[in-house]
């Protein structure tokens, strides 16, 4: 039951948001302009490649990200993050990780 009720939740979210976009038209002026007259005179193909290379681009920079993530991932950590304190357990427990975090981003000499 709470599956169906979940889908039909979702639903009406999503026809209330088309009602109201759809009413809104906030592209024009109400009484003035008609919706005809306010569309772009821009070519569909000019659209289209737009969005493809907008696609194309993203696509790009998601990529490196999970590359560069992954490759984090798989080096592990690193210098002071792993190695255990001097004496019993620090009493700012986060306090390695962030010498760690200076270490890895500070410019190497």
């Amino acid at each position: 039951m709470s599956v169906s009720a979940l889908s039909i939740e979702t639903s009406k979210v999503i026809a209330g948001w088309v009602v109201t976009e759809s009413g809104r038209q906030p592209w024009i002026v109400y009484g003035l302009t008609r919706t005809a007259d306010a569309t772009s005179p821009v070519a569909a193909a000019t659209v289209a490649t737009s969005l493809a290379l907008f696609v194309a681009v993203y696509g790009i920079v998601f990529a490196m990200g999970i590359y560069y993530i992954n490759r984090l991932i798989n080096r592990g950590p690193e210098g002071r993050a792993v190695e255990p304190p001097e004496i019993g357990s620090p009493g700012r427990p986060l306090s390695s990780a962030l010498e760690a975090g200076r270490d890895v981003l500070s410019p190497k000499r």
